[in-house]
């Protein structure tokens, strides 16, 4: 969204708790490709999910995962199982798309894509990701603007992981447990009323640097498991 300049998703980013999408890109996109079911439920905060939870949620919500690890229009018009779909989105958010075919372009030319650039690395290049091409020599047009965003949100990982290693060597019996996926687990020793929430939010300040170095914001949530992993809660920072 940042990258591509489109408004309506920087929106949702930095207005998670105002309608009409109160933060969701899944709601956005079912904005865009079901507006007449949309539209009488978008100033109530979760009730186009509540109320569609299992059919028009759900599928619009497939398919744009769908199209975030690379489908095609005929995969994602029948995965929101609305004709034409992919079009009309397309046609809503130019921005995002024009960023594909950019990526798409580079690849055909180029045989890989890069991450965003890491001004803190080299503020021109960013990591160099290769993609394989068809019988025919052309890179499916799937591919490029996935392994752009995925690989680029994996340098940021990769660089809060290093960051916040080093810091929680300085204090004891404090470690990284887990990385999965975009979260990290920390294990660190029980303390009362939430002791440790300083380590944390310095935690969560390394994490953030992560956006600083590429140039896109990042927010980061913490949440406590005081004895087990399958009851938590949220913490303010």
């Amino acid at each position: 969204g940042y990258e591509s300049g489109e408004k309506k998703m920087i929106e949702l980013f930095e207005k998670p708790d105002e309608p009409p999408y109160f933060g969701s890109y899944h709601l956005l996109n079912a904005s865009i490709i079901y507006p007449d079911l949309f539209k009488p439920l978008a100033d109530k905060k979760g009730e186009f999910k509540k109320k569609y939870n299992a059919t028009w949620y759900q599928w619009c919500k497939n398919a744009g995962f769908a199209l975030i690890y690379g489908c095609g229009e005929n995969k994602f018009d029948s995965t929101c199982k609305k004709e034409g779909a992919y079009a009309l989105l397309k046609s809503k958010l130019p921005r995002l798309f024009a960023l594909a075919d950019k990526q798409i372009a580079h690849a055909n030319e180029m045989g890989y894509v890069e991450t965003i650039p890491d001004k803190t690395v080299n503020p021109r290049r960013g990591y160099p990701i290769y993609c394989s091409r068809n019988r025919w020599g052309s890179v499916s047009p799937t591919v490029p603007l996935n392994y752009h965003v995925q690989s680029s949100a994996m340098w940021c990982t990769m660089k809060a992981m290093i960051r916040v290693s080093d810091f929680l060597k300085s204090q004891k019996n404090c470690r990284i447990a887990l990385q999965v996926h975009d979260e990290l687990v920390l294990d660190l020793p029980a303390k009362p009323k939430k002791g440790n929430l300083p380590i944390v939010r310095k935690v969560a300040q390394l994490m953030r640097q992560s956006g600083d170095d590429i140039g896109i914001p990042l927010t980061v949530g913490i949440e406590y498991h005081s004895t087990t992993w399958s009851e938590g809660e949220s913490c303010n920072l």
